[in-house]
């Protein structure tokens, strides 16, 4: 997992293009689209979790896995999901 959110912001931008253009949307058996967000800077994670959801028409997003201790993880994450709702 990256931890340098000014590489983990251009990496889930990236991977958002990518799922945006190769996989299919609307058809039965196409699989959900979900955005990978970059949760290493919450605010950017939220901007980067509405674009997915406005403007690509993904449906949700999966969080990374944060090496930066127990209690500042899950409180990045308590804090992402907050301000995304």
């Amino acid at each position: 997992m990256i931890q340098d959110p000014t590489w983990a912001v251009p990496l889930a931008r990236a991977y958002k293009r990518l799922v945006h253009r190769q996989v299919p949307q609307g058809e039965p058996a196409a699989p959900a689209r979900v955005a990978l967000v970059p949760i290493q800077d919450v605010p950017e994670a939220v901007k980067e979790l509405r674009r997915a959801v406005t403007e690509l028409g993904m449906v949700g997003a999966v969080l990374g896995r944060e090496r930066r201790g127990a209690r500042r993880a899950q409180a990045a994450r308590r804090s992402f999901v907050l301000a995304a709702v």
